[in-house]
């Protein structure tokens, strides 16, 4: 059996944070088969290695693998002083299992979100490196000329918005979509597909072209596509599932 550090294995019962799990473990709070371990960095096996916190018997937590049609109104965050969360459109049963969402889509933006409490999993389908594509449909405030849409084609870049300020990209990085065609001929709409997710991305490319956003949806991540799920309903997925539906195609 795969071996962890002691930490993370905390942090995968549910208890904390990594982070947060560190400080524990200096407390003297953490025993393992027995012995007080201080050392985050120790390596347990689930199921066979007993750690406890408190004398009381740590077991992972089991992963959730959720994907939500997300409604317009609510941001993707687990609590917030000022909208509505995601999180409040779960059933009881999942509100209590330390669910978050991957990524983000803002307030007024519909459409595919997943939820989880693996935070590996999470990582790989949110970073760019993994290379796991969004789709989006915007309804534009106008028709989209030609010359805008080439113009929006070649990019922006990061100090061009102030939303963009980023620790992993350098200032002169180019902010561009890898797909951009209007949808079916209509002049004020268009499909994009972009990888990398920086905040309000869509949008602000939208306000940089000389445009607004009146509509605007996720409609895929990856090859996974909105279908007839209903907005505020979600659907659990075992792991294997979900990314099979993301890296070969599926529909919900």
């Amino acid at each position: 059996m795969q071996k962890i550090r002691l930490n993370r294995y905390l942090a995968m019962c549910g208890i904390a944070s990594r982070r947060k799990a560190e400080e524990i473990l200096a407390q003297g709070r953490v025993r393992v088969n027995g012995k007080i371990v201080l050392l985050p960095s120790l390596q347990v096996e689930s199921g066979i290695t007993q750690v406890t916190l408190d004398d009381k018997l740590m077991l992972p937590e089991r992963y959730l693998y959720l994907v939500m049609n997300k409604p317009a109104g609510y941001v993707c965050a687990v609590t917030d002083k000022y909208d509505s969360v995601i999180i409040e459109l779960l059933p009881k049963e999942y509100r209590e299992r330390r669910i978050f969402p991957v990524g983000r889509l803002d307030r007024d933006t519909e459409g595919l979100i997943i939820l989880t409490n693996d935070g590996d999993f999470a990582q790989r389908i949110a970073h760019p490196s993994f290379g796991i594509t969004k789709e989006y449909e915007v309804m534009l405030d106008q028709p989209i000329t030609d010359k805008a849409l080439s113009r929006w084609k070649e990019g922006y870049s990061l100090k061009d918005s102030p939303h963009w300020r980023s620790d992993n990209f350098p200032d002169d990085h180019i902010v561009k979509p890898i797909e951009l065609a209007r949808l079916d001929k209509c002049d004020n709409r268009v499909r994009v597909v972009i990888r990398e997710g920086l905040k309000r991305e869509i949008r602000e490319m939208v306000r940089l072209t000389g445009y607004n956003a009146k509509f605007l949806i996720r409609t895929k991540i990856g090859k996974l596509r909105l279908a007839g799920l209903d907005p505020g309903d979600c659907t659990e997925f075992e792991k294997e599932e979900l990314l099979r539906k993301i890296s070969e195609g599926g529909e919900i």
